[in-house]
């Protein structure tokens, strides 16, 4: 998922995040099911859950592993150790934009489902991070989300 580089002084940071949008208006984590709500503390995330309202992981890699650990090892490549507790954004709408993107193309919308890039403000233990070689910063708590009309 993101790799935690560095604590940034900023209180907070306003960036763009790629999620599952459902029918009944709920955003969800791409990776974990998490539901996505304005002023949240993000959740601490051990184990791989099946996204709510008949949605199904993009990747069947994640659903093999939870069937096979059970919970998120902290080994494993897919969500680090130091990273439990956090979500991420990435720094720039052209990031974001790229990223959603990919799931549209490459991935299967399900249940009346589709993928929307939120602007979304984090607080809290700010990190400047990698997603998948990508410019993010990840936080602990989420502030204002906005879903972005393209």
């Amino acid at each position: 998922m993101c790799e935690l580089i560095k604590p940034l002084s900023k209180k907070q940071f306003t960036g763009y995040k790629v999620v599952i949008k459902t029918k009944t208006g709920k955003y969800l984590s791409l990776y974990t099911g998490m539901e996505y709500k304005e002023n949240m503390k993000v959740r601490k995330i051990r184990k791989f859950r099946r996204l709510s309202e008949g949605v199904s992981y993009m990747f069947d890699t994640l659903d093999i592993l939870d069937r096979i650990l059970g919970k998120i090892d902290a080994n494993c490549s897919f969500l680090r150790s130091n990273y439990y507790g956090y979500t991420s954004v990435y720094t720039t709408r052209h990031n974001g934009m790229i990223n959603l993107e990919y799931f549209t193309h490459y991935s299967i919308n399900v249940d009346n489902s589709k993928y929307v890039l939120l602007k979304m403000t984090l607080h809290n233990d700010l990190y400047e991070s990698s997603h998948n070689d990508i410019s993010a910063v990840s936080g602990k708590y989420i502030g204002k989300i906005t879903e972005v009309k393209l």
